[in-house]
C-alpha cells in the first residue's frame, strides 16, 4: 500500500511535467520557432529543381509538428520526371526529402522531336535527354503495344550491335552496318540472337541488305532492287 501511495505523487509529477512540456511546445508554435523555414533536398540530379522549389514553396511558414508528410511527397510527385520521394522532419524548423527521378531507358525521336522516355513508359522532361540511351525513330502510326514491349525490352537491356532502330506500324526495324533487320513486334532479343547465328553460319553473305527475322525458325534474307526490296 505504501509502495502505491508514493507512486500516485510521482505519476502525477510526470504529467504535470508532460502537460508543462505540450504548454511550452504551444507557445513556442505559436511564436514562430518550429516554423518550416528550410527544405533539404537530395537526389535532384536530372529532375527540375525550380520546379521542386515551387512544389515545396507553399509549405514553409507552415509549423513543422503540423507539416503533412504525406503532402509533401504527392507535391512532389507530381512533378515530371519524379518517381518517388520520401520526407521527416528535422527538428526545429527544416524537412529533408529524398526523391527518385524516373528512370529513362530509351529515345523516341519523330521529326524534330525527341523525348526520353521512362521504364514505365511515361515521357521525360528534356533534362532526361541523354546520347547514352538507345535511340528510336518513329514513323507512320506506331502501334501502341508494340511500343509498350520495346519499352519493357529497353529496361531489360537492349544487346549491344545495334547501330540504330526504326518502329513503323508493327514492326521493329534495327540496323546493323548495312543492314535492316526486321525484328516484327515481339521476341526482340530473341531474333536478334537469330541474326547473330545466322551471320556466325556464314550463310547471309555480303549482298542481303535486309534480313527478315519475323517467322518461326525462318531467315529470310532480301536484296533492294531500285526504289524496292525483292527476295
Amino acid at each position: 500500500m505504501r509502495r502505491r501511495t508514493l507512486l500516485v505523487p510521482a505519476w502525477a509529477g510526470v504529467a504535470l511535467l508532460g502537460l508543462l512540456s505540450a504548454l511550452l511546445y504551444r507557445w513556442m508554435e505559436r511564436s514562430g520557432e518550429f516554423d518550416l523555414a528550410k527544405v533539404c533536398v537530395y537526389g535532384c540530379r536530372t529532375c527540375d529543381s525550380a520546379a521542386v522549389s515551387t512544389a515545396l514553396r507553399p509549405f514553409l511558414g507552415t509549423p513543422l509538428g503540423r507539416v503533412d508528410l504525406r503532402e509533401i511527397r504527392d507535391a512532389v510527385e507530381v512533378v515530371p520526371g519524379m518517381e518517388s520521394a520520401i520526407a521527416w522532419r528535422s527538428w526545429p524548423d527544416g524537412l529533408g526529402v529524398d526523391i527518385h527521378p524516373s528512370r529513362p531507358v530509351l529515345l523516341l525521336s519523330r521529326g524534330g522531336w525527341r523525348s526520353a522516355v521512362s521504364d514505365r513508359g511515361r515521357n521525360l522532361p528534356d533534362s532526361f535527354i541523354s546520347d547514352t540511351l538507345p535511340l528510336f525513330e518513329v514513323g507512320g502510326s506506331p502501334d501502341p503495344g508494340v511500343l509498350r514491349r520495346i519499352v519493357i525490352w529497353a529496361s531489360e537491356g537492349i544487346p549491344r550491335g545495334v547501330d540504330s532502330f526504326r518502329v513503323e506500324g508493327r514492326c521493329l526495324e534495327a540496323v546493323v552496318g548495312s543492314r535492316t533487320l526486321l525484328l516484327g513486334d515481339r521476341g526482340f532479343s530473341e531474333r536478334l540472337a537469330k541474326y547473330s547465328e545466322a551471320l556466325e553460319s556464314g550463310c547471309l553473305g555480303s549482298d542481303w541488305n535486309q534480313v527478315d527475322l519475323r517467322y518461326e525458325g525462318q531467315v529470310v534474307l532480301r536484296r533492294s532492287c531500285g526504289q524496292g526490296v525483292s527476295s
